[in-house]
């Protein structure tokens, strides 16, 4: 057996039966809803069991990277969404006319995270203009985490879905045993 071939048996490009799919799909969405909008959860905790200290770095925190995600969309914004939805139409015709896995799974992993940058955007735009802090802040950062939680969730499900389908579908294996 040569090295190759061990190396695309661990990688397994059909991406639905892979281990390292969901691996990393779980890891992304856990990373994506512990960190809200780059402020740590653990961070927020602290500040809600009135922490001062941590409370000051939120309040920072938040302030550096709404002016951040801000300063980004209003300079490359239109950019980034003509590059992301030529992108993800590449993705959608690969996977959905071509029927090629990887594809889909690329585009089931990636697409809810765009949506979820979209609402962290939103959410920096309304910090910009109506600037919150203390508690008030730290109430929107959770709403926010528990929208990302929700997206993630949903995400997970229907990827759930989708490679269920896409497995038993593309089985060459009788359901009776034949």
């Amino acid at each position: 057996m040569y090295w190759y071939d061990n190396v695309l048996q661990l990688i397994d490009l059909r991406s639905f039966v892979s281990l390292w799919f969901w691996l990393l799909l779980a890891f992304c969405w856990s990373m994506t809803s512990h960190f809200v909008m780059g402020v740590p959860f653990d961070m927020i905790s602290a500040a809600r069991k009135n922490d001062p200290k941590a409370q000051d770095d939120i309040d920072h925190l938040a302030r550096i990277h709404a002016a951040r995600m801000v300063r980004f969309g209003a300079r490359s914004g239109l950019i980034s969404v003509a590059l992301m939805a030529g992108f993800f139409s590449l993705l959608f015709v690969l996977g959905m006319v071509y029927d090629i896995e990887l594809a889909q799974a690329i585009f089931i992993l990636i697409v809810p995270f765009a949506i979820q940058s979209l609402l962290v955007l939103s959410f920096a735009r309304r910090l910009q203009t109506a600037p919150l802090q203390g508690a008030d802040l730290n109430h929107a950062l959770i709403r926010l985490r528990h929208q990302t939680q929700v997206l993630g969730m949903v995400t997970i499900f229907l990827a759930a879905f989708w490679g269920m389908w896409r497995v038993i579908s593309h089985a060459n294996v009788s359901p009776f045993g034949l």
